[in-house]
């Protein structure tokens, strides 16, 4: 694996999301086993361990990545390309996913020996499994309440991150973040700091664009 590069995709890609079937993930802890229930709109379960720990778990679904041509992959073979830029799967992967149509070029199949044009857009098509992650504690009072608000203004949250959540979508967490958490609840929101995905901490996010400027400043001052 090269560095700087996630076990599925390279930091370039970006996609679109599909939701696919539910599987229960294992712990270190003993969790009972949840009734699956498709009509769950979220996709997510939560399971309550002897140590009132909650995990979130996505359904896994299907994920497609998306890539701009670079100036080095002209005139290369797309096969060559996936194997060498990405490289997260072995070559018969890769050959096997392109002969498929999960990897096309501009929407369309194509041969793995195709070269790669100026202004080609590749797409790899996955089954996307995200870790699970913990969150707000199960002794909350609401046990909807995933992750902890601990002061709300008109431009800010203040809340209390869990480890093991990210801030952000990054590798394999896309909805398994703290913002895509919060969004169906409080919109669009800005990142004022970070906290590392295995920190737990005290964390302000803002509402709106100008007061996440004004507040990351002020932090770096």
């Amino acid at each position: 694996m090269k560095k700087g590069k996630s076990r599925l995709r390279s930091k370039s890609e970006s996609s679109a999301a599909f939701d696919m079937s539910i599987v229960i993930a294992q712990l270190p802890v003993p969790l009972p086993v949840p009734s699956i229930d498709d009509s769950n709109r979220n996709h997510l379960l939560e399971h309550h361990s002897h140590l009132h720990t909650r995990i979130r778990i996505v359904k896994p679904y299907l994920y497609t990545f998306q890539s701009y041509a670079k100036a080095r992959w002209l005139g290369r073979s797309i096969l060559d390309i996936y194997q060498t830029e990405f490289g997260s799967y072995a070559k018969s992967y890769y050959h096997g996913a392109i002969l498929q149509g999960r990897i096309l070029v501009g929407g369309n199949q194509v041969d793995p020996s195709y070269l790669v044009q100026n202004s080609d857009v590749l797409t790899h098509t996955v089954h996307l499994h995200e870790p699970a992650v913990a969150v707000s504690s199960s002794l909350s009072k609401d046990k909807d309440v995933m992750i902890e608000v601990i002061a709300e203004t008109d431009t800010l949250l203040v809340v209390c991150k869990p480890c093991t959540v990210p801030v952000h979508a990054c590798g394999e967490y896309r909805e398994n973040c703290l913002m895509r958490i919060l969004e169906p609840q409080y919109g669009k929101l800005y990142n004022i700091h970070r906290l590392d995905r295995l920190t737990s901490g005290i964390l302000m996010i803002a509402k709106c664009p100008i007061a996440a400027q004004t507040l990351s400043l002020a932090l770096r001052s």
